[in-house]
């Protein structure tokens, strides 16, 4: 009975399960002022483009993380952001080639959203 389990779990698993490189290490190299949950989400967001993009390559990693534009139209709480936006630039690697992509954040009553620029997406 044990096995037959055992088989069925493995029969239902995804068929694309591939032994990939993802650093997924936190906090992320740089200046990120994003906080680790925001970090996590971004970045499974852009590995998963780029395993699109990129099929043969099986190694990702963000090198560096820069503010490109710090917090403006800004209130802190608590030494925390309550409002504001800001952008930064993440650097990845990805099979020897280093891929740059902005992002656009936003927060609003302490709800922080972040956007990948679309030209990311589109070359």
């Amino acid at each position: 009975m044990k096995y037959l389990i055992i088989l069925i779990l493995l029969l239902f698993m995804p068929l694309n399960v591939q032994a990939k490189g993802y650093d997924m290490k936190l906090p992320v190299e740089g200046n990120s002022i994003a906080n680790d949950a925001m970090q996590f989400d971004i970045m499974k967001n852009l590995y998963k483009e780029l395993s699109f993009k990129y099929p043969a390559c099986y190694n990702y990693s963000i090198s560096n993380t820069q503010v490109v534009r710090f917090p403006y139209d800004a209130k802190m709480k608590n030494g925390k952001y309550i409002k504001g936006f800001w952008n930064e630039l993440w650097t990845i690697d990805v099979c020897n080639q280093k891929i740059q992509v902005p992002i656009s954040y936003s927060i609003n009553k302490g709800s922080a959203t972040y956007k990948i620029e679309k030209d990311f997406f589109t070359k």
